[in-house]
């Protein structure tokens, strides 16, 4: 693991952005060197600042704005490269080795490969058995069932492989066959494909069911960040003003009469054509 050693601090309050500088603050400094370590941003700003009562989304953004710093990018490379070098290695072959991961195919680990299906190479194209212990037991299991099931039938003979090859003229699968995934056993794979198994997951009875692979996408993330292939980040806010000019009446507006607000009324459909409410009332409201 990556080690930074750095003093004891005490947290601040989020730094304050400013203009992309080589120069840094204590703050950048320190968390550049926390970055460096993790290779996470937000944690490393929380790490180095108080970022306690901040909204969640503000501080991830001023995190992914600080990994953008010119001067931080900068110290990052040369936190990274020192360690590098206590390990005997160098950046490159860093990158080298997370390029390896990045472009390391799946099919390097488990290829997925088509053979016959159970009525490819049946007598008369009926179901083929393995052997004739597997029909007992479908047999078994049909006797079982009470009839629910229906007899298995020995006519399509035994032999079956799941490695045989697809025939053409087969009507059960059209030809297609039946796609089945192999497992490459780790002595067989490439030095990227290995690299690229992060676990296995076995069945019951011990064998591999699948191989767990790392997540090529963090390191090709990995691999762009330690050759530099992202640009430094420029942002900048403008502010502007905008003035509404609105004019009220400079004389004042007389009253509206009974009989205007009954036409008012009638015309947005609120009154009939025919009602005909007392005046008065709507004087009064």
């Amino acid at each position: 693991m990556l080690t930074v050693e750095s003093e004891t601090r005490v947290k601040r309050p989020l730094p304050i952005a400013s203009a992309p500088s080589v120069e840094l603050t204590q703050d950048e400094a320190a968390f550049a060197a926390e970055y460096a370590r993790t290779g996470n941003a937000t944690a490393a700003l929380k790490t180095v600042c108080d970022t306690r009562g901040r909204n969640p989304v503000a501080v991830r953004m001023e995190a992914s704005r600080l990994t953008r710093h010119p001067g931080v990018v900068a110290r990052v490379a040369e936190l990274r490269s020192v360690a590098a070098a206590a390990l005997n290695t160098s950046v490159a072959e860093l990158a080298l080795s997370a390029h390896e991961l990045a472009t390391a195919s799946v099919d390097d680990l488990a290829p997925v490969e088509v053979y016959g299906c159970r009525h490819c190479h049946g007598i008369g194209g009926a179901y083929q058995w393995r052997d004739a212990v597997e029909l007992c037991q479908a047999l078994d299991a049909a006797l079982r069932s009470k009839g629910s099931e229906p007899r298995p039938s020995a006519a399509g003979g035994f032999g079956y492989s799941s490695r045989a090859p697809v025939n053409s003229s087969c009507e059960a699968c059209r030809g297609h066959g039946v796609a089945m995934v192999r497992i490459v056993p780790t002595s067989e794979l490439s030095a990227g494909a290995r690299q690229l198994v992060a676990g296995v997951v076995l069945r019951d009875d011990g064998s591999v069911e699948r191989y767990l692979i790392e997540d090529r996408a963090k390191w090709a993330h990995m691999r762009n960040q330690l050759i530099g292939a992202y640009a430094p980040f420029k942002s900048e806010s403008k502010s502007f003003n905008v003035n509404y000019n609105l004019n009220a009446p400079t004389t004042a507006q007389p009253p509206m009469s009974a009989e205007d607000a009954l036409a008012k009324l009638r015309a947005i459909g609120v009154l009939a054509p025919d009602a005909t409410p007392d005046p008065a009332v709507v004087s009064e409201q």
